[in-house]
């Protein structure tokens, strides 16, 4: 998945590293855009009308993806593969800024709702040129799926980190709550605060994890499919609380381009935990917290 991962248990885990990294090496298989023949992409390059056979995973990301779509307004679309091309964050480069005709083509390939899931047997099927980007969503399912692996083997403490998405059960080595930091937008090696945690997943979404100068301006990884352009608003990143993984990830995903106003009206009705990082200027920070997730944070 391009990235780390790491797990600490409070327990004699019987489970070999190798079990670990073959799941994880099996679900890049699934949802890497960057493998021609992964599941993913061979659906993008796949006829429009036909049912496209894929594993259960993909199915099951997809319905959750599907929710979070609708419940963002289509702000979490993760068709928006086309356009995170266009600007050069995925598989292509670039060094000028996408023409207006050419975003309103790359639009053209674009909407979540063209797509149709089948769970037995399972498949997708589009019904126009889509390609699905998972970025925003997968490595929350793989935290998810590692820990059933953990939980299989009887150990109830455990932390699981995969690229920064995280998820808790029980205590630490302490016998406390567990404790993740969050990290600050203007500079990564210092945290805003942590939050403490026996069980569930915080997945952390932000501007600042990839950004790209184009004619001399900088841009943000984070694409709005309804504009077509990386997001302007001063909303630089989002934490995310949930149950599983793949929600708080695919959530803070949609929250980061909904911008704050929206973000925190989605979050109160939902009744979600999460924590928002506003910039102001060059060096502002301003913080705006759910209060279902300030029972569980601690600034600093």
């Amino acid at each position: 998945m391009g990235t780390y991962f790491k797990i600490e248990t409070q327990c004699e885990l019987d489970l070999h590293e190798s079990a670990i990294t073959q799941e994880l090496d099996r679900l890049t298989r699934i949802f890497s855009t960057y493998l021609p023949d992964s599941t993913i992409s061979k659906f993008n390059e796949s006829k429009v009308g036909n049912w496209f056979p894929v594993e259960d995973d993909l199915v099951t990301v997809t319905e959750v993806a599907m929710n979070i779509y609708d419940d963002s307004g289509g702000a979490f679309d993760p068709s928006v593969g086309a356009l995170i091309d266009m600007w050069g964050f995925g598989s292509g480069e670039r060094n000028s800024i996408p023409s207006e005709l050419s975003i309103e083509q790359g639009k053209q390939y674009i909407g979540f709702d063209s797509l149709s899931v089948r769970v037995d047997p399972p498949a997708l099927h589009k019904a126009k040129p889509l390609s699905l980007d998972y970025s925003g969503i997968a490595k929350g399912y793989a935290v998810d799926q590692l820990a059933e692996l953990i939980h299989v083997t009887g150990c109830p403490n455990f932390l699981i980190d995969v690229g920064g998405e995280v998820k808790v059960s029980g205590v630490n080595s302490a016998g406390s709550k567990w404790q993740i930091g969050i990290k600050s937008p203007l500079d990564e090696r210092t945290v805003v605060g942590r939050v403490l945690l026996n069980n569930g997943a915080v997945a952390s979404s932000g501007t600042y994890a990839n950004r790209a100068f184009i004619e001399d301006n900088e841009y943000s990884h984070i694409i709005d499919s309804r504009t077509g352009r990386p997001v302007t608003h001063g909303l630089v990143a989002v934490t995310s609380v949930a149950e599983s993984a793949i929600s708080a990830d695919a959530i803070a995903t949609a929250m980061l381009v909904m911008g704050k106003d929206a973000a925190l009206e989605m979050a109160e009705r939902h009744e979600l935990a999460v924590l928002l990082i506003e910039r102001e200027g060059d060096e502002d920070l301003h913080t705006h917290a759910t209060s279902k997730f300030k029972k569980m944070y601690r600034p600093y």
